[in-house]
């Protein structure tokens, strides 16, 4: 009877150890899983942010250029500013096909690495 206690006994401490140490794995991925998202996403914050300075600039610089050569500095603001509204309406009708690729990249992130 007592072989049959200290098994018991055995048997709860291994099985307190093994919740333990799938508790601290756990804790690991999702660290991991939460930083490799984070860093990803400051990353993508940071290029947008310059990105769009850079496309500020740049568009500025083509509105006038284009309003020298057509002798109107609102006609140049106006072509450039249609040009932005038609890339608006392709993305808005891309976008699922703009989504896709962005779910599959977070899903393998988030699952594909797990346990």
């Amino acid at each position: 009877m007592s072989a049959l206690r200290e098994n018991a006994e055995d048997l709860r401490a291994s099985v307190e150890a093994l919740l333990e140490n799938q508790a601290a794995y756990y804790k690991l991925w999702s660290f991991k899983v939460g930083m490799k998202s984070l860093t990803l996403l400051i990353q993508l914050t940071l290029f947008t942010l310059f990105g769009l300075m850079a496309l500020l600039f740049l568009s500025t610089a083509a509105a006038f250029a284009l309003g020298d050569a057509l002798g109107s500095a609102t006609k140049g603001f106006l072509l450039i500013g249609g040009f932005y509204a038609v890339l608006l309406i392709a993305v808005y009708l891309l976008r699922d096909q703009i989504n896709r690729p962005i779910l599959r990249r977070f899903s393998d992130i988030f699952f594909a690495e797990g346990p």
